[in-house]
């Protein structure tokens, strides 16, 4: 859609910005890695899928792919993918493949930008429940490890567009857009799945922009007094993710990605099974 490729084109050149995300996002990767192969499943490494690429700033390819037989990129906006993998010295082959799609099945006449307004309000937001309720989930390569990367809040934002936050039909909205990226995850992997989310921004939690912060107390309170994004609450997405697998999943400990000296924000991953049961233990700090 348009919003992602607009926000990609934003972030074209600031990879130095992501640096310290990048260390957190490709960690985690590596580390659910790393449990694949205590399963002994198979000889050759795993193969990797991550939602939301975009321009890849926030994945080490070259690092990865000496940890996975193949990563599969996968994002609305073909064109960012390209140019990050160019960026980090790479290209298509030898295991490593683009695919483009959007990951929420939006209506079509939104997804395509004809109208983003709801000039019959009610009656229109009943429709996309419906149609996101019974739309067949975002056909996906299924592979070893899927990992979404702060895709979560770019759904939220774009509905966000479309519908106000103090309309009644904004959160049972958002709850299904979430929902349905959740058995998208867990539909495609076949191990490990972990869904990397930012949580708490700068804008409202100002301690954020200052290079050190207790990250531990800022999300504790941001979270006790409400100050976090719709739908993102850790606790919250963990029971989300519980409905969905046989098992409970794993959340990480909170890290803070300071983008510029504007914008900081708090991320967490949360981390559940596939086919196979697993355990994971906490993530970065």
């Amino acid at each position: 859609m348009l919003a992602e490729a607009d926000k990609n084109i934003g972030t074209r050149n600031g990879r130095e910005m992501y640096s310290s995300h990048r260390a957190h996002v490709t960690a985690l990767a590596l580390r659910m890695a790393h449990e694949w192969r205590q399963l002994g499943a198979a000889s050759v490494g795993p193969s990797l899928l991550v939602l939301g690429a975009g321009n890849c700033n926030d994945l080490e390819l070259d690092e990865l792919l000496k940890h996975f037989s193949s990563i599969t990129l996968a994002d609305i906006d073909i064109h960012a993918l390209n140019l990050g993998i160019e960026r980090q010295g790479l290209r298509t082959g030898a295991g490593l493949a683009l695919i483009q799609t959007d990951l929420v099945p939006w209506p079509r006449h939104l997804a395509t930008g004809v109208t983003t307004d709801f000039p019959d309000g009610h009656a229109a937001c009943l429709r996309m429940g419906t149609h996101l309720a019974d739309h067949t989930l975002v056909a996906l390569p299924p592979a070893d490890v899927v990992l979404s990367t702060n895709v979560l809040t770019q759904m939220f934002d774009q509905l966000r567009s479309w519908i106000a936050e103090d309309d009644e039909h904004f959160l049972p909205l958002l709850l299904m857009v979430r929902r349905r990226h959740i058995e998208t995850l867990h539909g495609a992997t076949r191990s490990h799945a972990a869904l990397v989310s930012d949580f708490v921004s700068s804008d409202t939690a100002k301690e954020l922009k200052l290079d050190r912060c207790n990250v531990l107390t800022t999300a504790r309170r941001c979270l006790s007094e409400g100050d976090h994004f719709h739908g993102t609450h850790p606790e919250a997405l963990g029971r989300a993710v519980a409905e969905v697998c046989a098992a409970p999943p794993t959340l990480t400990a909170p890290w803070h990605w300071r983008l510029d000296s504007q914008r900081s924000y708090l991320v967490y991953a949360c981390i559940f099974a596939g086919e196979r049961d697993c355990s994971i233990g906490p993530g970065p700090s």
